[in-house]
């Protein structure tokens, strides 16, 4: 075990023991910190009275020593890492005949005398005197006792007199009074280090035997109907009421398909629809590799006591990548319900049964409620004329919003507020060519206002992991997720 003798400044200048890092002073596992008693009188006498941060740091100790007198060995111990630290509180009988050489009237000579009369209790143990004190330390030199200083980790900073705190107060004040300025930053919070990583996956072009056998497949998978029933169907799960109704009605008839609607389905629409399906499959390459995009948040904040005032942002994609189309308001909503990624068959036609006096009445009753209803429930599209109320703090395109891959992105807020929520926006990009390599580039942020002597600038370093993709397998799952049956169910 290694015990270590403190002086006072050990408990009223340094950090707690408890987060010391130990190995600055010795490479033993076991510690003892034994306290004098004579900084035990000079703990308790600073804890009431004088300096607030010595009084502070002195009361903190004396509760340590508070609970050492209460346990039941005179000592507490804990683990810092790996080590573990005991407190124990010495209660020596020091004597001045049995140190002739010290001045036991001195603090100093005090503390050495009670490392003395440890030694001689420890002999087992390795005892070290630890001050920063440079007349205690000379003490303890003098009568050959092992000592250390206090590493310059374990200290407190140095602590501020009034007159520092003044002047810090004083210079807070007029750093408020003097700025005029909005104070802008750009942060990624997502990305501390501000350089962003991405990786993707390239769809490479169908060849053409690829594209002859997808075809194929999607022929398969919805063949040309061929057969068109010249007779009702039979209904399975028709009522007996429901057939003997039908077949004593006169008005209802069993209307197949028309011979001219057949010849139009199988010699121009679904052939048109195949020749179709090979022109996407052609292209389906461009549509896969729209998913080329990466994104990450970026936000840009105002900690100043301005607002800025016609505020200009502007991002600029350098290097071998380009910006997205960024999203509209509502956009996240409409991805849910994606259209098919390839155009589906044309629904063959079919017979019904066709009732000759509801068609009548129909036909009729659609002229009436068309009359009725320009009449009275016309739609109010004024409403659409009216000028929409402009948000002076809010963010608008310039001039309009990319509808395409672009270089630059330009945003425009009449006044960003200061002290509130930074503006937050995604920004997506990819590479700017469909190359299997990486893809490496820069994101140029700049942001001005008319209310600041300089513009504010931060560039992140981008980077794109680009990898191979199976065209052929992702146009099979597109193939595999399309509606099986194409019929009266589409209609």
């Amino acid at each position: 075990m290694h015990i270590f003798v403190p002086d006072t400044n050990f408990f009223l200048q340094c950090l707690d023991f408890q987060t010391l890092d130990w190995s600055l002073a010795t490479e033993e596992l076991a510690i003892m910190v034994a306290v004098p008693r004579t900084v035990q009188r000079e703990i308790d006498r600073h804890k009431d009275g004088g300096n607030a941060r010595r009084a502070s740091r002195a009361r903190k100790a004396w509760s340590t020593f508070a609970q050492v007198i209460d346990s039941d060995d005179n000592l507490i111990t804990i683990t810092v890492g790996k080590r573990t630290v005991s407190i124990e509180l010495l209660m020596p009988g020091i004597r001045a005949e049995d140190f002739p050489e010290l001045d036991l009237q001195n603090p100093d000579d005090q503390i050495v005398a009670e490392v003395l009369w440890l030694r001689r209790r420890r002999s087992e143990d390795r005892v070290t005197f630890i001050s920063n004190d440079t007349a205690a330390l000379a003490t303890a030199k003098s009568q050959k006792i092992p000592f250390q200083r206090l590493p310059e980790q374990w200290m407190l900073p140095p602590e501020k007199d009034d007159r520092d705190k003044t002047i810090d107060e004083l210079r807070k004040s007029v750093a408020r009074l003097s700025s005029q300025h909005p104070e802008l930053a750009f942060t990624l919070p997502d990305h501390p280090d501000k350089r962003v990583s991405a990786q993707t996956t390239l769809f490479p072009a169908l060849t053409e035997a690829e594209i002859d056998l997808l075809a194929h497949e999607f022929s398969v998978q919805f063949p040309m109907t061929t057969v068109f029933p010249q007779e009702a169907p039979v209904r399975k799960n028709g009522s007996m009421f429901d057939l003997v109704s039908r077949s004593l009605n006169p008005l209802e008839q069993w209307q197949p398909a028309d011979a001219r609607e057949v010849k139009h389905y199988q010699e121009k629409a679904y052939p048109a629809w195949l020749q179709q399906i090979r022109s996407e499959l052609t292209t389906i390459h461009h549509r896969l590799n729209g998913d080329l995009l990466s994104t990450f948040m970026l936000e840009l904040g105002n900690t100043g006591q301005q607002s800025a005032n016609n505020l200009l942002v502007t991002f600029q994609a350098e290097g071998g990548i380009v910006f997205g189309v960024p999203l509209r308001r509502g956009d996240e909503e409409d991805t849910d319900q994606e259209k098919p990624s390839f155009t589906l068959p044309p629904t063959p036609p079919a017979g019904a049964y066709v009732n000759i006096a509801d068609r009548f009445i129909a036909i009729n009753a659609a002229k009436d409620y068309f009359a009725r209803n320009f009449e009275g429930d016309a739609v109010d599209l004024t409403g659409l004329w009216k000028e929409r109320r402009h948000d002076p703090n809010a963010f608008y395109w310039k001039p309009h919003r990319p509808k395409q891959r672009t270089t630059e992105w330009v945003l425009e807020c009449d006044e960003f507020r200061h002290q509130h929520e930074p503006y937050a926006t995604e920004i997506s990009f990819r590479p700017a060519s469909e190359v299997e390599a990486n893809v490496t580039g820069a994101i140029r942020c700049l942001a001005h206002a008319s209310n600041m002597p300089e513009r504010v600038e931060l560039v992140i370093p981008v980077r794109i992991q680009i990898s191979r993709g199976d065209t052929v397998d992702q146009v099979r799952e597109e193939l595999f997720r399309l509606p099986r049956t194409i019929g009266n169910e589409l209609q």
